[in-house]
């Protein structure tokens, strides 16, 4: 459900309609059993809300600075009118974790006001279409966990729409290569037509 790399980690897209629909202590004890939370210094959750077609990508910045300062929640999304819904319930999900976990901090609590963890939504470059929302998630994940200080950066400095068409293109080849050689072969076929 989870996969870390670089001091990230990387949720399935299955934990934030979770959160929606199930108690959220067990949810923060269920989807990091193995995984410390607070060693990570980026936490990616891709959100689809319930009821939506549209991606957003919610990323936990700093949380290895718990329970001190910095820690953020930075939502990106590539379509106007960003918003997260509930922020209270994805900053109580990190509450209850940091509970689980709290022995490594020595006893110290975890600030419950909402300025503890604020919800920033910085400008990011707007997809042109309806249907690269999850394109863009996929270029947004990418640049911050190479380069963390993308999250500052004006969107002009993200990615451009050719970038994420580009992607596009890499990722359909990257899958048709996965595919057995019978169904490569046909897919071939059609594409000559």
């Amino acid at each position: 459900s989870t996969q870390s790399t670089w001091g990230c980690v990387f949720f399935s897209i299955l934990m934030y309609s979770s959160t929606c629909d199930e108690d959220l202590r067990q949810v923060a004890s269920k989807w990091l059993k193995k995984e410390r939370f607070f060693d990570t210094d980026l936490v990616f959750i891709p959100v689809n809300k319930p009821g939506s077609q549209h991606w957003q990508l919610l990323v936990l910045a700093g949380l290895s600075c718990l329970p001190g300062t910095g820690a953020s929640m930075v939502l990106l999304d590539s379509r106007k009118g960003a918003s997260l819904g509930e922020p209270g319930k994805m900053r109580r999900f990190i509450q209850y974790r940091f509970e689980t976990e709290r022995a490594r901090w020595k006893g110290e609590a975890l600030e419950k006001d909402k300025d503890s963890l604020p919800l920033r939504v910085p400008a990011v470059p707007q997809q042109e279409n309806s249907y690269d929302c999850g394109l863009y998630v996929l270029k947004f994940a990418d640049l911050t966990a190479t380069e963390p200080k993308h999250l500052d950066r004006p969107p002009s400095r993200w990615c451009t729409q050719s970038e994420v068409t580009n992607l596009r293109s890499l990722l359909r080849s990257q899958i048709i290569e996965l595919l057995p050689q019978d169904i490569q072969d046909l897919v071939s076929k059609k594409r000559k037509r």
